[in-house]
């Protein structure tokens, strides 16, 4: 049976922003199944035209003040920048940091627009921003009839983000207590990880049983209409995409010495950042590595195919973290060579043979074993690939709709 959900996602494709590919991915799998998925986010650069025809979008407008969100440049940019952060606090108890702050009001007026003229029974919000969590509970404690389920993709008051670390002892409780209020009035309180998971079930154990893990998904569909062949010249070709974290001088240096020495290889790294540029040296860079900057997916994937490894570092704060990256590059059969420290990353890897876990004290010494091999490994299949399509993963989110 068909149902209407209203979907609270502050950005949504097309937006590259993070946040919006988790609940994008999620809406067209609801609406293929024949589901009507009314979205709420923040304006949009474009128009999305391939979402599906039961995807109904509605733009509430951004209140948060723009300039907070990158570094001003211009001296009026900082003479704004400064007045904010010092007017912010007054007007709003918790972090400053947070994109949906004034968002409130017009997010409660659309809410009872779209429940009224669809009669949607269900909610779905996801955040980080935190406060749409918030908001979404006190709703939920005015219209009790509504079946609410909230998706917490970072960690809120325990995590380092979004200022946390920096807040006052006043405000860093008024946190808590939007965490607290938002977990005791959500029907089903939803996280991407099981340390996540783990953490909040013990936080809030009176409310243990409305929290799960709605794991990260892959498109299945789109991957497998990917045709490219890997070049068969003698070139090792390693691939990086992502964040380049901070932190990670120490592994991106014994990275650099190996790619120095070795011969026939190749690291693309496709990413905003441009760290540890400086380590790897001219001669290097014009011949072996190179920076590529951000792509689309497909080009991405396009580019993994044509690889043979792909290289991940990660600062431990992010050792727990599984993405639907990994899911993605399982799938597609590509080796993951993690560098990092022991957790849930490293377990799926070296559990399952699907790479090669270094630590990070070891980088120079496994890498160049790596390269001594006589042909690139090859990851084992993992029969539990499957359950983490969006496909598989969209049936948990349509069994908790009754």
């Amino acid at each position: 049976m068909s149902k209407k959900i209203i979907l609270i996602s502050y950005f949504f494709p097309p937006s590259n922003e993070i946040g919006g590919r988790r609940w994008g991915k999620f809406a067209n799998y609801l609406a293929k199944k024949g589901h009507d998925v009314f979205v709420i986010c923040a304006p949009r650069p474009s128009i999305e035209s391939d979402l599906h025809s039961n995807i109904h979008v509605t733009e509430l407008a951004i209140k948060y003040p723009g300039v907070l969100i990158s570094q001003p440049k211009t001296f009026l940019e900082k003479l704004k920048y400064h007045f904010w952060i010092r007017v912010l606090p007054f007007l709003y108890n918790g972090t400053i940091y947070d994109k949906g702050i004034f968002w409130e009001n017009q997010l409660f007026e659309t809410l009872d627009k779209i429940t009224k003229t669809t009669e949607c029974k269900t909610v779905i919000v996801t955040g980080a921003p935190f406060s749409l969590l918030y908001y979404c509970g006190l709703y939920k404690e005015k219209n009790p009839q509504l079946k609410v389920i909230m998706d917490l993709r970072d960690p809120w008051t325990w995590g380092r983000g979004y200022g946390m670390q920096e807040l006052s002892t006043e405000r860093f409780r008024a946190e808590e207590s939007k965490e607290a209020s938002a977990v005791f009035h959500t029907d089903h309180f939803l996280v991407p990880s099981e340390a996540m998971c783990k953490f909040l079930r013990g936080k809030y154990s009176p409310h243990k049983s409305k929290i799960s893990v709605l794991p990260h998904a892959f498109d299945k569909e789109k991957l497998d209409k990917l045709s490219v062949s890997k070049p068969n010249d003698g070139i090792r070709r390693f691939i990086y995409g992502g964040s380049l974290y901070e932190g990670l001088d120490n592994e991106f240096l014994a990275i650099s010495q190996v790619f120095k020495e070795q011969d026939d290889c190749q690291l693309d790294l496709f990413s905003k950042q441009k760290n540890y540029q400086s380590l790897f040296g001219k001669d290097v860079l014009d011949s072996k590595v190179f920076y590529r900057g951000f792509v689309t997916e497909d080009e991405l994937f396009q580019n993994v195919l044509q690889s043979d490894y792909y290289l991940l570092a990660f600062p431990e704060i992010y050792k727990d973290f599984i993405s639907s990256k990994f899911y993605e590059l399982i799938y597609l059969k590509i080796p993951i060579i993690y560098i990092g420290e022991k957790g849930l990353v490293s377990e799926l890897i070296s559990e399952n043979n699907l790479g090669l876990h270094i630590y990070p004290s070891d980088v120079y010494q496994k890498l160049t074993e790596l390269f001594a091999l006589e042909k690139p490994m090859t990851p084992q299949d993992w029969e539990g690939i499957n359950r983490y399509s969006f496909d598989a993963v969209t049936d948990s989110i349509i069994s908790m709709l009754d």
